[in-house]
């Protein structure tokens, strides 16, 4: 879940209504966001949705928050543009290639895109600049030559032997990788970022904003954007949400080309056809006609209603690249109207025991007690690559794993059946404090028995990093936990292959196991890279909360 860095002093000037407004972290919410941290410098917004790259710049988030009157984010912003006759030469076979042609007037304000392309690139390109690139040239470039990008050529070499058209020749026949962050002349641009460093005045001692990034600017006159990338659609969205950036941002676009026959691409956006009786039962009630046409046409879809056919043509924004299917069209209305209109379908019985509101109660109390301890609270995921939940764990039964088909990322396919990949996961991320440090997360785990029958148990994790006596902590740490929440509890040794033999214990209440606790086994940490004793915590919460406070002997 990305935390993005906006200038303190950009987003005043873009979104001044909405950043002073009582209600701005609740309109955040409307694009799956939260303020995560502001000062002076930088408002940090956290986005809980890694799909929505388009909002980790100021212009996408302006879209939603302070959209620029009568804008639409149609095909017909590509169409209605010449599309130029450009030579490929070189491409590599599997990459794509879009181009734009952007004319920016004197005056007109110049902003630096390489902390959102970083961004992108990070978390939907998995850091490689060969997956997702985007690169200016001066001028117009009628013939294009691309080599495949390297950690010693940065953003790739072009070679464009036609010279400008618009300005005198100014550019050799090659134009060469940028220079290095310390070759570059020192500029002043808007929204500069700098990236990758320790920031002690941020919370968790770690902020984007230290590393000065390369420059991805365009220059007064007219630029080439060559934005190439190995996936055809990520390519597609990256060349329209660019495209929408600099038309939100004045400038004029005088064209653009394409590697692939963009009009097969094109048809990825084309009109859904969503009924009422599909809206209604998908939603188990049926909203007001004017109300879903409003909420959709405000976030920028194109809507149109088929009175005879009672069926709506719901056309999405051309910078959004998430939209596979109706039902996510139907999420982004709920999220859109708050889910206001939502109410759970009555039950016609409760059972308390163990139900997810007494759960969400023992999280609560627990994170309060966690945050005593100056524990940092971190996200499990419910899916995780073989690699990690296998190799990296020593995992001694595989086959109990369960495997899901995850079409959006394949390092997310199998479920956790323990909470401690996702904690050994967070733990060595660069954004991870240096030890000593405590960080514990909960999160549900799917596991299947020896008669290939699914189970699923909430749980709550905790690591300890870098304690001078990992066992004895953490069973500390536990006594202190139990006593809080009024369990007596016994301890029997485990064969947990993750921990150490004879320093690892299950923890139960009577005869119910609730949890186990132990040292991290070297090989484990070395498997993660992780160069620090650790010791590990693990609570059954269904299994606690069905017990808790006495309600079960």
């Amino acid at each position: 879940m990305p935390n993005v860095d906006f200038e303190h002093s950009i987003i005043s000037s873009r979104l001044a209504k909405t950043l002073n407004s009582p209600d701005f972290k609740h309109r955040l919410l409307g694009v799956k966001a939260y303020l995560d941290y502001e000062d002076q410098d930088i408002v940090r917004i956290n986005f809980l949705d890694t799909l929505r790259p388009e909002l980790w710049c100021i212009e996408g988030l302006a879209r939603h928050l302070e959209p620029l009157p009568g804008q639409q984010y149609g095909l017909h912003l590509v169409e209605s543009m010449p599309r130029l006759d450009v030579h490929f030469k070189k491409l590599p076979m599997d990459n794509n290639a879009w181009v734009l042609f952007v004319q920016v007037n004197d005056g007109q304000e110049i902003f630096d895109d390489a902390y959102f392309l970083k961004k992108v690139r990070d978390q939907i390109g998995f850091g490689s600049r060969q997956n997702i690139d985007v690169t200016i040239l001066p001028g117009i470039q009628h013939t294009l030559s691309i080599e495949t990008p390297t950690d010693d050529n940065r953003r790739g070499r072009f070679i464009a032997p036609i010279a400008d058209l618009s300005a005198p020749a100014e550019s050799s026949d090659t134009i060469k990788t940028p220079p290095s962050d310390q070759e570059e002349a020192p500029t002043i641009r808007r929204g500069r970022f700098i990236g990758g460093g320790r920031d002690k005045s941020a919370p968790g001692g770690f902020s984007d904003i230290q590393v000065i990034l390369p420059p991805l600017t365009l220059g007064a006159g007219i630029n080439t954007v060559v934005i190439t990338a190995l996936d055809q659609r990520i390519c597609a969205w990256l060349f329209f949400a660019l495209l929408c950036n600099y038309i939100d941002r004045g400038y004029k676009i005088n064209g653009f080309a394409s590697s692939i026959d963009e009009k097969e691409m094109f048809a990825k956006w084309s009109p859904f056809v969503i009924s009422d009786q599909q809206i209604a039962k998908t939603f188990g009630f049926q909203p007001d006609h004017e109300r879903f046409r409003m909420a959709l046409e405000n976030i920028h879809y194109h809507v149109q209603y088929d009175e005879h056919a009672q069926a709506w043509h719901i056309t999405p924004p051309i910078f959004r690249f998430d939209i596979i299917h109706p039902i996510d069209i139907l999420e982004d209305y709920l999220v859109a109207t708050y889910y206001e209109e939502a109410r759970p379908t009555p039950l016609i019985s409760v059972n308390s025991m163990g139900s997810q509101t007494r759960r969400s109660e023992l999280e609560e109390r627990l994170i309060d007690y966690m945050q005593v301890y100056g524990a940092r609270q971190t996200i499990g995921l419910l899916l995780d690559s073989y690699e990690n939940l296998v190799e990296r764990m020593c995992h001694d039964a595989p086959h109990r794993l369960i495997h899901l088909v995850n079409a959006v990322n394949k390092n997310r396919e199998y479920a956790v059946d323990s909470s401690l990949p996702p904690l050994l996961r967070n733990a060595v991320h660069p954004s991870a404090p240096l030890p000593p440090a405590t960080f514990y997360l909960f999160t549900e785990t799917l596991f299947l028995d020896e008669q290939k029958v699914a189970h699923s148990h909430w749980k709550m994790g905790i690591l300890l990093v870098g304690t001078d006596h990992p066992f004895n902590n953490a069973h500390t740490l536990l006594d202190a936990l139990c006593f809080h929440l009024h369990l007596d509890y016994t301890l029997k040794r485990s064969n947990n292959r993750a921990l150490i033999p004879g320093r690892q214990m299950t923890v139960s209440v009577g005869d119910t196991p609730i949890g186990q606790f132990g040292e991290v086994h070297p090989e484990v940490l070395t498997r993660w890279e992780l160069f620090y004793p650790a010791s590990f915590i693990e609570l059954d919460l269904d299994t606690i909360t069905e017990m808790w406070l006495g309600e079960k002997a």
